[in-house]
């Protein structure tokens, strides 16, 4: 801390290999491999499992499947997992990837058991290339590609991990691939796919509020009333905690009723009742251009714009630009009004910060709690200020969410590196994301970083 200065905030210093963990950790058995401490921790978007890997391959994630991919680019590990509302065994599960994702499948050894906590199984063989014309897949001719597969089992979850061998198989590769699926945790309590969990908060909203109107809508949306809620927050909070699905959607959905008839414009307060409650949030700028265009907000950077809310007890809401009139403030105003707010807002909450420190130097810094200002507290001066006392003059930071980022100082490489992962790692798949991107502080203000300035 600096000299002169009450304590804002409480720093709790962990030792490294903690913080690089997981930061949603779900509930399964032992690993049956001890993968080295270095290694870097997966988890997948709907938290059904979670492994761990070389820091040295990369990871890309798509709709139904994740790549991990070696320095070298070549002999990707590609994984899957599926869930299924009626549990099967093991082998019936196997059939039906045979069926399925493995079809044409020919082994070249038989299935080979592999050391897991979970029932599991090793297949070894060829499929069809590509370059396969459709009689050559039907009759099973044509040119084929080595594959080695992993298929893990644990109750409504089945993984699966492919290995394309596209050169000659490669003995090394395939080992290092068996130890990655061999630290695989499956969730024992797995949260329900998205389309299983909109079904039912559809029938939930319809128990809780019979007399409103109610469906399902495009983009994984909820009409209830004359709102339209977006489902995909609340099933980020959900598949981190299955069995929170009432205690996460009741007061959310309670909130937007309450909340839905109010015109603001129409029955908004006077500006001298809500101005100590106007506050900044940052929102990507894609969401605000599609879904809040009405609403107040100035661009920033990063892919980032700030919008201006009126915090309430268990809510906030955006102030449409209209209203602004009304209040005869101008948008410079209204920012200033938002950051001196901001100011005190944080001044007045003491802030948990988690911290990797080695030595007498703090190397990185993230908050232990959640709030929806963490975040946006980036805009206050002050703030930086005081990171700057921790971090020196120069820092990092990440920005996934909403209510939590991860600051560190600019004179560890290593350090950025596990930075960029936790950021790649968090980003979307927590609540209210924000951005994948790394901003830089400095006396100059915020930018976004380029790794060459360091």
């Amino acid at each position: 801390m600096g000299d002169g200065h009450a304590p804002l905030w409480w720093l709790v210093r962990i030792p490294p290999h903690w913080l690089f963990g997981t930061l949603s950790p779900i509930r399964t058995s032992p690993l049956s491999f001890e993968a080295p401490e270095h290694w870097l921790s997966f988890s997948a978007p709907e938290n059904w499992y979670t492994l761990r890997y070389p820091p040295s391959w990369s990871v890309t994630t798509g709709d139904t499947e994740t790549t991990f991919t070696p320095p070298d680019g070549e002999q990707s590990l590609i994984v899957t997992c599926h869930w299924r509302e009626q549990p099967l065994g093991l082998s019936d599960e196997v059939n039906l990837l045979l069926q399925d994702q493995l079809a044409g499948f020919r082994a070249s050894t038989p299935d080979q058991s592999i050391p897991a906590r979970y029932p599991a199984v090793r297949l070894q063989g060829s499929v069809p290339g590509s370059r396969c014309r459709w009689w050559e897949r039907w009759f099973g001719l044509g040119p084929r590609v080595p594959l080695v597969s992993w298929v893990i089992h644990l109750g409504r979850l089945t993984l699966l991990g492919r290995l394309l061998q596209l050169g000659e198989p490669d003995p090394e590769r395939t080992a290092i691939v068996n130890k990655i699926l061999q630290t695989v945790e499956l969730s024992r309590q797995p949260a329900d796919p998205p389309a299983v969990f909109e079904r039912r908060v559809l029938a939930l909203a319809q128990e809780k509020f019979p007399n409103l109107p109610s469906a399902l809508a495009d983009r994984f949306q909820l009409t209830l009333g004359g709102s339209t809620v977006n489902l995909l927050n609340f099933y980020r909070a959900y598949s981190s905690a299955p069995r929170k699905f009432e205690e996460i959607l009741v007061p959310a959905l309670t909130t937007v009723v309450q909340m839905q008839h109010r015109d603001r414009t129409a029955d908004a307060p006077p500006l001298e009742a809500v101005r100590e409650r106007i506050m900044p949030m940052l929102y990507p700028v894609q969401t605000w251009t599609s879904q809040l265009p009405q609403f107040a907000a100035e661009p920033w950077i990063a892919g980032l714009t700030v919008l201006y809310v009126v915090d309430e007890a268990e809510a906030y809401w955006f102030i449409p630009e209209d209203l602004m009139s009304r209040w005869e403030i101008s948008q410079d105003e209204l920012h200033t009004l938002a950051i001196e707010n901001l100011e005190r807002y944080w001044r007045e909450r003491e802030m948990e910060l988690t911290g990797l420190q080695i030595a007498d130097n703090i190397l990185m810094l993230l908050p232990r709690q959640t709030d929806a200002y963490n975040t946006v507290r980036l805009l206050s001066p002050s703030f930086r200020q005081r990171m700057q006392e921790e971090l020196g003059a120069e820092f990092v930071v990440g920005v996934p969410g909403r209510d939590y980022f991860v600051a560190a100082g600019i004179g560890h490489p290593e350090v950025l590196d596990r930075l960029q992962h936790l950021v790649l790692s968090e980003f979307g798949r927590i609540d209210h994301p924000l951005s994948d991107r790394l901003l830089l502080v400095s006396s100059d203000g915020v930018s976004e970083f380029v790794p060459s300035e360091s």
